[in-house]
């Protein structure tokens, strides 16, 4: 199937001029030793400085009293999340302890009837 409708073919167009693939030449550089410095002091100390401070300054941070309350409140939030959180981890280890425990206890029974059954199959088949 065709991606276009009509597979004709146009006639009367011209034919594409074929593609310079030339490359063109280059001038030589020569060495790197030979450019100058052509920026100025002030540019180098703008891309130099750095506008944020240390985490290790000195200097007082200030914080509204607002933002803090909310901070506060935020991390108590998450404290509390996270308090469920570990409970509900605990509620789900603890039930899965018991259905690991309940499996167990439904294979060690699933294989006494398996031996009961082979034992009864060897006594049937001894009689006859």
């Amino acid at each position: 199937m065709s991606v276009f409708k009509s597979n004709k073919t146009l006639q009367g167009l011209p034919k594409p001029e074929s593609l310079r693939l030339d490359i063109p030449n280059l001038p030589k550089i020569g060495s790197l030793e030979n450019f100058e410095n052509k920026f100025d002091d002030n540019l180098r100390e703008a891309v130099n400085r750095r506008d944020i401070p240390s985490i290790g300054s000195k200097k007082p941070l200030f914080v509204k009293i607002e933002k803090y309350d909310e901070a506060v409140n935020n991390i108590e939030v998450i404290k509390n999340k996270l308090r469920d959180a570990q409970k509900i981890l605990d509620s789900l280890q603890q039930i899965k302890k018991e259905e690991d425990h309940a499996l167990q206890s439904w294979h060690s029974d699933l294989n006494a009837i398996k031996e009961k059954m082979s034992y009864i199959d060897q006594i049937l088949f001894e009689l006859h």
